[in-house]
């Protein structure tokens, strides 16, 4: 009976998600290339999100369960959506067990994370990656997380700042890590991303979630080694108003003030008194560089300029 039954549910889901539907076809194991198929064939959000979730179905046949669905919108941010699917099943006689469980975090890890953001899950694991010299994440079994203190000045996290049963990871190779939302990949962050690269970064130091987690590993253990990675040395936050609507972003970039790592702001198409306002005064007073939306892809030249910018950041740190 696995996976039956679960197409019951898509016209709900496309009605709820829209815009979100990226984020809920990444979390559900598509890749930058069969999105962009996606995107083609469909002229609106809602046609989009059906479309990907009747390929879903026929890709991955009995395993897409409503379960698995439940996991991949509660993964992407999106817990209103879950929760009308449970009361949906509930109404028509359907058991469920909760999709997903909060993690309960350790006394140190509520010391070093404060509280998680309101009506989310906290997206950090409690499992231990090991130390690898890639971003790419490997399974492990058992062993708790190393978390780092909240935010101090850089001058302040010389040296442990408590003790700890782990050992340090070895330093590695300086390391970036790009923070944005789905919308702005096709326009902006995917061709900054290959451009970084071009410029002599080498792919496998630059966090960009289309090429650095790969199939069939945790997306949110794979984000969580990334940010606790002691060569990761620089975040590039792109700030859009899609952006700043996201969960995930938010707490990715909240993960990097704590940990004192250097960031450099791209303001794509928002006004510095708003981010300033409704999101963060810290990341509006940072210098950084604006980019007009212009609903098309950024021209070349400000790309590379933007990449170069970057790059030296990343050299001096």
């Amino acid at each position: 009976m696995a996976g039956q039954g679960v197409e019951k549910y898509f016209f709900q889901v496309k009605q709820e998600v829209t815009s979100d539907w990226k984020d809920l076809a990444f979390f559900l194991g598509f890749d930058g290339p069969e999105i962009s198929n996606i995107d083609y064939r469909n002229r609106d959000d809602r046609s989009r999100c059906m479309d990907m979730l009747q390929e879903w179905k026929r890709k991955y046949k009995d395993a897409a369960t409503t379960e698995v669905l439940m996991e991949a919108l509660s993964n992407a941010g999106l817990q209103s959506v879950v929760h009308g699917l449970k009361a949906k099943r509930i109404r028509t006689g359907i058991r469920t067990e909760p999709a997903t469980q909060p993690e309960t975090l350790t006394q140190p890890q509520q010391e070093t994370m404060g509280q998680p953001l309101s009506g989310k899950p906290e997206p950090v694991s409690s499992s231990q990656p090991e130390p690898v010299s890639s971003w790419h994440h490997h399974p492990v079994s058992t062993g708790q997380t190393e978390l780092v203190p909240s935010w101090q000045p850089p001058q302040a996290m010389v040296g442990p700042s408590r003790k700890s049963d782990v050992p340090a990871r070895p330093e590695g190779p300086k390391k970036l890590f790009i923070v944005h939302g789905g919308e702005d990949k096709e326009s902006l962050v995917e061709p900054l991303a290959n451009e970084i690269v071009d410029q002599g970064v080498p792919k496998e130091n630059v966090f960009y979630d289309m090429w650095s987690i790969e199939h069939a590993t945790s997306i949110k253990e794979s984000i969580a080694f990334a940010i606790q990675d002691r060569s990761c040395k620089l975040a590039v936050i792109v700030v859009s108003e899609d952006m700043m609507k996201k969960y995930w972003p938010k707490t990715e970039f909240e993960e990097f003030l704590k940990r004192g790592i250097r960031f450099f702001p791209i303001f794509y198409g928002v006004n510095l008194a708003d981010v300033r306002t409704n999101y963060s005064p810290t990341l509006a007073d940072t210098r950084g560089v604006e980019i007009p939306r212009t609903g098309n892809r950024v021209d070349d030249n400000t790309i590379a300029g933007t990449a170069s910018t970057i790059r030296k950041i990343l050299r001096s740190l």
